[in-house]
């Protein structure tokens, strides 16, 4: 984890944790000391960590004197406080669009809510959604390509339920839809959707 205590520059994409997820997990982002922002929900887990964080957003400004403490030992670390009109997953996209962040990796359960709040922000900052199993990359132009192999699985998720989403080289599964062979697989749309891969 050393590595994270470098001065960041900005190139790579900031990591955004709302909600407690394992070291293992989190390493493989944490490798080009990217901008940290956690939830106050995923704090214990994170300072097991050693991991220098950036952002705090938090419910409340009253917090224990433990965290406090920590706080000031991370020093310099801002505070944010959300919004009760808005989600915590707002209030941090918010931040990172103001501190000309242009891409994150959100680690979070990846509900319903989460994908509306981001969809939100895509015009401002590219972003991709993590959680226990799956990448959600979000598709702007309403084409996505790469080349995978035989067996992999992806799903897709509208943005506007109403659009049709075509597909080459993959047949529909029980667990989604699955390409048949080595070689390259395309799925298209008119309007941008969500695309997610097993990580």
């Amino acid at each position: 984890m050393s590595s994270h205590h470098f001065v960041k520059e900005g190139q790579e994409p900031a990591l955004l944790i709302l909600e407690a997820i394992s070291d293992g997990q989190a390493q493989p982002f944490l490798e080009w000391s990217p901008l940290v922002v956690v939830s106050f929900d995923a704090l214990a887990e994170v300072r097991l960590w050693g991991t220098k964080v950036d952002a705090l957003i938090v419910a409340t400004n009253k917090l224990s004197p433990e965290t406090e403490q920590w706080i000031k030992e991370q020093d310099p670390l801002t505070i944010l406080i959300s919004d009760p009109l808005h989600s915590i997953l707002f209030a941090a996209l918010s931040h990172l669009v103001e501190q000309g962040e242009r891409a994150v990796n959100v680690m979070c359960s990846c509900n319903d809510e989460h994908f509306k709040t981001a969809e939100s922000f895509l015009a401002k900052i590219h972003i991709a959604l993590f959680d226990s199993r799956f990448k959600w990359s979000n598709v702007p132009n309403g084409r996505f390509e790469k080349w995978v192999p035989a067996g992999t699985t992806f799903a897709i998720r509208k943005i506007d339920q109403s659009q049709s989403i075509h597909s080459q080289g993959l047949h529909d599964r029980a667990s989604g839809l699955e390409s048949d062979v080595h070689g390259f697989i395309q799925i298209s749309s008119l309007l941008p959707f969500w695309v997610a891969e097993a990580f």
